[in-house]
């Protein structure tokens, strides 16, 4: 407690940007950690030679994509 009272000194006047930089920085982790998840489910929709759903792939290659760009956003935002 005594810790945040320093702190608070220090972050009173820029609290409004220490609470932007960690939203970025929640926003960035969550999309790092997405793009495993759909390259995964992306896999596993190529069942076979000639079994695979094209469809359910792009999809998931575009959320990959889309989460790549929005963490690349949002880790440039929070380390300014």
């Amino acid at each position: 407690m005594k810790s945040l009272k320093f702190l608070g000194k220090y972050l009173h006047s820029s609290i409004g940007l220490f609470v932007f930089a960690l939203i970025s920085a929640i926003i960035n982790v969550l999309c790092v950690l997405l793009i495993p998840v759909y390259i995964g489910k992306g896999i596993d929709v190529i069942i076979g030679v000639g079994a695979v759903q094209f469809e359910t792939l792009k999809d998931y290659l575009l959320i990959v994509l889309i989460c790549a760009i929005v963490g690349a956003i949002f880790s440039y935002t929070y380390e300014m």
